[in-house]
């Protein structure tokens, strides 16, 4: 058995958590959620590793949308006593698309600025710090 450098016998705990959630949203054909899965590990001093698992995908066609799935709080996994359908999934993220970009997008407005602070273009005195 080869030498283990700097060996440790560590305790914590340990579960696997969706990192990253990708939602494919063709223009025509099935909806597909991926999820990219890690094992994540808590140390007793309060450090968290992670570890790459792999991923886990659900794929729906349109007129599979209208299936349903349980609410589970993220913190505890109870169920909350409510459902969502694939469609009802679609919609919130939708919608959490369109108002992210709207904001990204929008026009900003000329911040105000003080006298002590002129904005880069405009002359400083030449006596000025």
């Amino acid at each position: 058995m080869p030498i283990k450098y700097l060996q440790s016998s560590v305790a914590g705990e340990e579960w696997t958590r969706a990192k990253r959630i990708i939602f494919e949203n063709p223009t025509t054909g099935a909806f597909t959620v991926r999820f990219a899965e890690e094992r994540a590990v808590l140390l007793a001093d309060g450090t968290v590793l992670s570890q790459p698992m792999g991923i886990l995908e659900d794929s729906r066609l349109p007129e599979e949308l209208g299936e349903s799935f349980n609410l589970l709080n993220p913190t505890t996994g109870d169920a909350r006593g409510a459902v969502m359908t694939y469609e009802q999934l679609h919609v919130a993220l939708y919608s959490l698309y369109m108002a992210t970009s709207r904001r990204a997008h929008a026009t900003p407005q000329e911040a105000p600025y003080s006298d002590a602070e002129p904005p880069i273009d405009e002359e400083q005195p030449a006596d000025a710090p």
